[in-house]
């Protein structure tokens, strides 16, 4: 057609009329290529799937009602400390920590805290064209997080590893905080756990915790 029209034997409008055509043909071919692109799960991080529910030939929904696969991010882990609201207050980033494990009966971590987490389930309210509905409103510990010093431990914990953590604090009445802890990595449930208080006895008061 383009030929035709150069030599004055075709018209303009045959020649855009196919140059349509092969656009939109183009146009088809790179939704295939990119259809077919979506057929191959990548992972996001390192890590493993568990729980696969996936095999040759099944068909994955735009808006699936239940999850296909379960993914386990190990390229990081998230130790948790569940700490009394009350207690929550005097817990600082940088302070120093102590962990133990049950993975590891008998050996003592170092560690620092990282962050607070302060916010809960209870601290949220769904968006709707109603009033609030009041509700009973408990007092859940926060959340809060510990790195520790030796990072290849960390990597080497289980998820879901439990045991016991002190958060050494600066206030003059509060020695440690001793909590239980968990071990997490992405998309874990959250654990909330009771932490108590510890005084320092009358002779020391005014040392440094």
């Amino acid at each position: 057609m383009t030929q035709l029209y150069e030599r004055d034997s075709g018209r303009a409008f045959d020649v855009q009329q196919r140059q349509s055509e092969v656009d939109q043909l183009k146009a088809q071919l790179e939704s295939a290529k990119w259809n077919l692109d979506k057929t191959t799960v990548r992972a996001p991080a390192d890590g493993y799937v568990t729980n696969l529910a996936l095999r040759k030939g099944a068909r994955v929904a735009s808006l699936p009602l239940a999850p296909v696969m379960a993914f386990i991010d190990t390229s990081d882990t998230i130790i948790g400390v569940a700490v009394a609201q009350i207690d929550a207050r005097y817990v600082e980033p940088g302070q120093a920590a102590e962990v133990t494990f049950k993975f590891m009966p008998g050996q003592v971590f170092g560690g620092k805290v990282e962050s607070v987490l302060q916010a809960v389930a209870s601290g949220q309210v769904q968006t709707s064209g109603l009033a609030v509905t009041p509700r009973d409103v408990a007092s859940v510990p926060f959340v809060v997080r510990i790195r520790l010093d030796d990072a290849d431990i960390a990597r080497r914990l289980p998820a879901g590893s439990t045991g016991d953590a002190a958060v050494f604090t600066d206030h003059v009445k509060l020695a440690t905080l001793s909590a239980r802890c968990c071990c997490a990595r992405s998309r874990s449930p959250t654990i909330s756990i009771r932490s108590e208080r510890r005084r320092i006895p009358a002779e020391h008061e005014g040392a440094d915790p």
